[in-house]
């Protein structure tokens, strides 16, 4: 039987649910107000009393309907109480009001808007060094073991920092590093979570952007890395670099795309796949003449792993590189580049002063690098990395010689550098090497070298220099034998082989319309019977044809190759002096 109830009972009824409701409601917007009010006294009241530092909110609101948090105008002050130390233009958080008779914290949306850093350094320290003073009072053992571990439930999702930046101040160094547009969002993290992925994008102020997109297994604390960034301008460095280097600039465009993968827990487990380049880079002296500079160098790696020990290139591609290499009494325009104080040890600033200039986009260089590690009881250990280079290229490369330690300066430039090289890899026995290069605008240079890269005492190198111009060393001339070089020009072949640690090498000298100046009495280190040897040498033509042959154990601790080259010629010129007449019969035999 079907209870009947009259419709102005059920009207009643309605109207006091609904005056309930609306009470409820109004206590708990009151409730919010007043919550929001007095957050925003506390805070603007007893922030100093709470972490040290004054700061200041516009308005918090606090609603309790919706469980969100929305602090407006949020900025935490510098112990001087006047300058920022961080300010934010807006924080919102919202609560899941559901989960928490669950026992469970989800925050289904935290955001951060536009927040700004500034973080500065000087001899003291740097300026938030008083908000991170560690509590020195020892923990209660006794009590912490008698809680019970109880798991805190807690969920967080879409946490996101917009459009944020920091600003870094070195006084020390006078430089500062700008970081804009950092974007960084977290989509989800919780107490059960079995990985992390989070997305982060920025630029710099001094140019070029950055971004890197990770996830995180906690499971086996492996993790994967997304990193690209976009023509980062290396003049930023310019400051901080002068603590170690006694240069005036730095400059340059890096270049990065690389997939990472590794362990937390194992940190010599890295696995890298990518590609890495660099243009218009240059370092500059302290008198603003560039001591190195390069185009554009381009680095593709198949694969690198740390753990297994393996390197494979992809492609090395090296063009327009330009370096300036001076001699002086007491040192080099590279070694004075770096500062040797106290503080500064060369071992860690040992910059590549050798930096060459890479690729044009011709250039091509394919890299795997296999090193070889010995045991020190036995020199016939295998190698325990592996290295592959594919492909290698070197182009448009020059580099420019200048010698201030003798009396005259010697100035030399070699240009038109290239080199090349294809699969360079420690799984062949031998490595084919081509070079070629241009000698002070006149001569010219070809090397073909082949080299066992598990064994480099088993070798083999042809050498051409052709059409070399004897006057450019005049200079080294008058030093070592007091006679400058009028006229001559120089061709030489070099065919050597090294097998079993024994050296085989034939050197050619052929000397065209050679011919020496008069005596400087007051120069010349080796007095050397110089021009007389050279007239007993020379053909009917004026000309010089040698043939040197050199052999040697190189195990042998005494063979020592510059000086057994330097002593066969002396021996030569000794000789010839001594026994003209020997010479000139055999050289008449030969016609």
């Amino acid at each position: 039987m079907a209870i009947k109830v009259p419709f102005l009972q059920i009207q009643t009824m309605i109207k006091k649910i609904a005056k309930v409701t609306l009470i409820i409601l109004a206590a708990i917007v009151l409730v919010s107000a007043i919550l929001s009010i007095s957050a925003t006294i506390l805070v603007n009241k007893n922030a100093n009393d709470w972490i040290g530092r004054k700061a200041t909110t516009s308005y918090i609101i606090v609603n309790l309907l919706s469980g969100s948090i929305h602090i407006k105008g949020l900025t935490l002050y510098e112990e001087n109480e006047q300058d920022h130390f961080i300010k934010c233009d807006n924080i919102y958080v919202n609560i899941s009001l559901v989960s928490l008779p669950f026992q469970k914290y989800k925050v289904e949306a935290f955001e951060i808007r536009s927040p700004e850093i500034i973080i500065h350094s000087d001899s003291s320290g740097f300026n938030y060094d008083d908000l991170i003073q560690q509590d020195t009072s020892s923990p209660d053992i006794e009590k912490e073991e008698t809680k019970t571990s109880q798991v805190i439930k807690y969920i967080l999702n879409n946490f996101e920092i917009k459009n944020g930046s920091i600003l870094y101040q070195d006084a020390i160094a006078g430089g500062s590093i700008g970081l804009n547009n950092i974007n960084f969002s977290l989509p989800h993290y919780s107490w059960n979570s079995k990985t992390i992925g989070s997305n982060l994008g920025l630029s710099l102020s001094s140019g070029g952007s950055i971004q890197l997109q990770s996830l995180l297994n906690l499971e086996d604390s492996t993790y994967n890395i997304l990193l690209n960034n976009n023509a980062l301008e290396l003049s930023v460095l310019t400051p901080f670099l002068k603590g170690y280097l006694n240069m005036d600039t730095i400059q340059g465009q890096v270049n990065c795309d690389l997939a990472l993968n590794g362990s937390i827990s194992k940190t010599d487990d890295i696995k890298i796949k990518g590609s890495l380049s660099a243009k218009n880079f240059e370092i500059k002296e302290l008198s603003g003449r560039p001591i190195a500079k390069i185009d554009l160098i381009r680095l593709s790696i198949d694969s690198i792993n740390s753990l297994q020990k393996y390197y494979n290139i992809d492609t090395f591609l090296l063009s327009g590189c330009s370096l300036d290499y001076y001699l002086f009494d007491s040192t080099d325009n590279f070694s004075a580049l770096i500062k040797t104080n106290s503080d500064t040890t060369s071992a860690n600033m040992t910059l590549a002063v050798d930096t060459i200039m890479l690729e044009d986009s011709s250039i091509t260089m394919n890299i795997s690098i296999d090193t070889v590690i010995t045991d020190s009881n036995n020199t016939n250990a295998t190698s325990l990395l592996m290295y592959n280079i594919n492909t290698l290229r070197i182009n448009n490369t020059q580099l420019q010689f200048a010698d201030y330690t003798l009396k005259d300066t010697f100035e030399y430039l070699i240009d038109n550098i290239s080199f090349s090289a294809d699969s360079i890899t420690n799984r062949k026995d031998s490595i084919a090497i081509i070079a070629h290069a241009s000698l002070n605008k006149k001569g010219k240079m070809t090397c073909n070298l082949t080299i066992n890269p598990n064994d480099y005492y088993d070798m083999t190198l042809d050498l051409l220099i052709d059409s070399l111009d004897l006057v450019d060393f005049s200079p080294y001339s008058i030093q070592y034998t007091g006679r400058p070089i009028e006229k001559g020009i120089l061709s030489y072949t070099n065919a050597s082989q090294v097998k079993n640690h024994k050296l085989i090498s034939k050197n050619a000298f052929n000397q065209y319309g050679i011919a020496l100046g008069k005596k400087i009495k007051e120069d010349g280190i080796e007095n050397l019977p110089v021009k007389q040897a050279l007239g007993i040498l020379k053909d009917r033509l004026g000309n010089i044809h040698l043939d040197i042959p050199i052999e040697g154990d190189l195990d042998d601790p005494k063979f020592k190759l510059g000086k057994t080259v330097l002593k066969t010629l002396k021996n030569l010129v000794i000789k010839t002096v001594s026994a003209p007449v020997t010479v000139t019969q055999k050289a008449m035999e030969k016609k």
